[in-house]
């Protein structure tokens, strides 16, 4: 019986950059890194992932698993990744690892931190915020993550907070409390998402790819608009 270590390919598309990868245990086989330029790697993910794996010299019924993050985030991008998540899946017989996107912000901050604020932009002058914990197996998030009015919300931080993520950018000039914040701008690489997914995979915490949708977190404009009307 083969012992090889699953091959994961990992799917970030949550925020401004995206990102592809695939790893075997603590190896990049490959990544990639996806077109920013108005988000068009909501565009261009599919003919991406084929070009990386032909580099890798990897065929799709070598991959393992697929993780994805899933958010909260981008609409269009947490849709468009889940989608070519699942669609992999179905045509491969990969199984499907769902990974929380603020929770890989975290993780991919590095440091000694105790503890973090994982923020991504909500737009409309909101936040999506998940407090996360470090443990002996990494990070935990603390409570339900939470949408919140970016100002208020930093007006009531204290200098031993610590933010993390791409939401940061965003918001850093908003408040003059953002600058007596220790604070690291990064977008999760998909090495990271492949990498918590491992942890899912040992536990055998598959997602079904006919059932499993992004985490949006709340309705879209238009959602709440047709709700209303």
């Amino acid at each position: 019986m083969s012992c090889q270590l699953p091959l994961i390919l990992g799917i970030e598309t949550s925020g401004r950059e995206g990102s592809l990868a695939l790893v075997r245990g603590e190896d990049i086989v490959a990544d990639r890194q996806l077109e920013t330029k108005g988000r068009r790697h909501a565009q261009t993910l599919v003919a991406e992932l084929a070009q990386m794996c032909r580099e890798a010299q990897v065929q799709p019924h070598e991959i393992t698993a697929v993780s994805v993050s899933i958010g909260p985030g981008s609409f269009t991008g947490l849709r468009v990744g889940c989608t070519v998540a699942k669609t992999f899946c179905y045509t491969t017989g990969a199984k499907l690892l769902a990974v929380d996107s603020l929770l890989a912000s975290a993780t991919a901050s590095g440091g000694e931190h105790r503890q973090v604020w994982a923020i991504e932009d909500a737009q409309r002058g909101e936040l999506f915020v998940g407090h996360y914990q470090r443990s002996s197996i990494g990070f935990l998030r603390s409570d339900a993550i939470q949408i919140v009015k970016s100002r208020e919300w930093l007006a009531g931080l204290t200098t031993t907070d610590v933010l993390i993520g791409p939401g940061l950018s965003r918001i850093v000039e908003l408040s003059t409390a953002a600058q007596r914040i220790e604070a690291s701008i990064a977008a999760p690489p998909a090495t990271t998402i492949a990498r918590l997914a491992q942890k899912l995979y040992d536990q055998a915490q598959f997602s079904d790819p006919w059932t499993l949708e992004p985490f949006y977190a709340r309705l879209s404009a238009a959602e709440e608009k047709a709700a209303k009307g």
